[in-house]
């Protein structure tokens, strides 16, 4: 299952790489296009979640803000 979320959200991101999908909407989504049960799915990793929901330029921003 997680390995199907996490290939679920990389084929999100292929579809939004610069600017992500915004914020909170990764798990609302991956339910509504790729499950058929309409039950809200949790990815189980905040990596995947923030470069999802901000792309490269907000995940970079947020790494940065780490480094600092």
């Amino acid at each position: 299952m997680r390995a199907e979320l996490a290939l679920q959200a990389a084929n999100l991101f292929s579809m939004h790489p610069w600017t992500g999908v915004g914020p909170g909407r990764s798990s609302e989504l991956i339910s509504a296009f790729h499950f058929q049960s309409g039950e809200v799915v949790n990815l189980h990793n905040p990596v995947f979640e923030i470069v999802l929901e901000y792309g490269v330029l907000g995940s970079s921003l947020w790494l940065a803000g780490w480094l600092v």
